[in-house]
């Protein structure tokens, strides 16, 4: 794996902008023990952008 490989999203699969190796820390829209969510699939489920965790 390479640092350049982006993450998908755990519900529509599409690519996000941040790459597999970006730490959870850093990410807004990651669901702890689930995943990551693109912008659109969270603002879908939560009605707005999710916070860092």
């Amino acid at each position: 794996m390479d640092y350049t490989t982006k993450d998908s999203c755990i519900l529509c699969g599409k690519s996000t902008e941040y790459t597999l190796k970006t730490p959870i820390e850093e990410r807004i829209n990651y669901i702890e023990t689930a995943g990551q969510l693109c912008q659109v699939c969270s603002f879908e489920v939560y009605g707005e952008k999710r916070k860092q965790v």
